[in-house]
């Protein structure tokens, strides 16, 4: 399961010694941008979509009375079920102008209710094996910041041309390589990242990287897989957090693929215990409806990340009307609250830049 195994609790608790990951907390989940599996169809992704696969929700430790949340939004007696599309609509702005919207965020603010979620850049998460690879393959040691900053410099210079990435990765199978094939894969990489006008420094250790690995013959985690399938399934985002906080109870939405993969993986593995998480028709759920909501939102925020210049950021807050200006510092205050109850809360998996994206934007006033 990449990049997401048992060891990553016992990380995160050296990475964050004053967090309680004993506490028993509820967790309640939903989804965006869920495409099942991502893969490369005759050299053509089958998801080309701007916005991040996110799961996440609530998450409370006692449940406060959710009742006169639910009454103050004045939803139309014929909605059963509440989702996004019932509290806001359009981009990132102009979901801000909701009434509804800022009293769910209000509401979470004044009680303890905290938001999670992991934020997943799936090309990003895609690509970045080429880097992990290389660095295994070459036995040369770098520092988790320097193997970020790879990473990045890789995603930013191939994501500019990504219909010709596509169309050469799918010529050679990837992720899914011959190990004859090696040096002409790592020729076709350096050809389409050379041409790249910023990062250079990063560029030529990229090329160094990718160079001693193939001289000495090895990219591990480049060979022996699915071809052209970059995500086989998304079930370890959804037993990452299950196995982090495994006191707490997760209830998720239901989602068949994910429930079965649950049963699988509990067959052949004691990391997970049944009773820790439960899947829920979101129709009788209105924590799931309630996670829906926040899901949505993060989910216009990222596709906001995605496609914007960092230079961009400050002007398009400066121009918010007062009411988008209320709703947005009220998510930003919940977040932070969230990160200060426990950083393990929010997770992110993408670029530096847009991490730097991120952190601007938590910190415009």
């Amino acid at each position: 399961m990449k990049n997401f195994t048992h060891s990553n609790r016992e990380f995160l608790k050296q990475m964050y010694p004053n967090c309680n990951f004993e506490i028993s907390y509820n967790f309640f989940y939903d989804e965006t941008n869920n495409v099942r599996k991502y893969h490369n169809e005759g050299g053509k992704l089958n998801y080309k979509g701007d916005g991040n696969f996110i799961l996440g929700g609530i998450v409370f430790h006692k449940e406060p009375i959710f009742d006169s949340l639910f009454n103050s939004l004045g939803l139309q007696k014929s909605i059963t079920e509440v989702k996004f599309k019932h509290i806001a609509k359009g981009d990132f702005f102009q979901v801000l102008k909701s009434d509804k919207l800022e009293k769910i965020l209000s509401f979470m603010d004044s009680n303890d209710v905290y938001i999670h979620y992991h934020s997943t850049n799936l090309l990003y998460f895609s690509i970045v094996d080429i880097i992990d690879s290389g660095i295994l393959g070459s036995g040369k040691s770098y520092s988790a910041d320097e193997i970020h900053e790879l990473k990045s410099v890789l995603y930013d210079a191939l994501s500019i041309n990504i219909d010709k990435t596509m169309e050469f990765f799918h010529h050679f199978n990837y992720p899914n390589l011959k190990k004859e094939d090696f040096r002409k894969f790592v020729y076709h990489i350096k050809k389409n990242i050379k041409c790249i006008k910023i990062h250079q420094c990063g560029i030529a250790e990229i090329n160094k990287v990718l160079d001693n690995a193939v001289l000495k013959g090895d990219l591990p985690f480049l060979i022996n897989e699915n071809p052209n399938v970059f995500i086989e399934s998304f079930f370890p985002f959804y037993y990452h957090p299950v196995s982090i906080f495994n006191n707490s109870k997760h209830s998720f939405d239901n989602e068949e693929l994910i429930k079965t993969a649950f049963s699988e993986f509990k067959a052949i593995s004691s990391d997970i215990q049944s009773e820790n998480y439960v899947f829920l028709d979101s129709k009788d759920s209105r924590l799931i409806q309630l996670s829906d909501v926040i899901v949505g939102l993060i989910g216009k925020l990222y596709q906001y990340i995605n496609t914007i210049k960092q230079e961009s950021v400050q002007s398009d807050f400066e121009s918010l009307c007062q009411k988008q200006q209320n709703t947005y510092l009220l998510f930003v205050s919940v977040i932070n609250k969230s990160l200060n109850k426990n950083p393990a809360f929010i997770n992110n998996t993408m670029s530096i830049t847009q991490h730097l994206i991120f952190k601007t934007i938590l910190e415009m006033k």
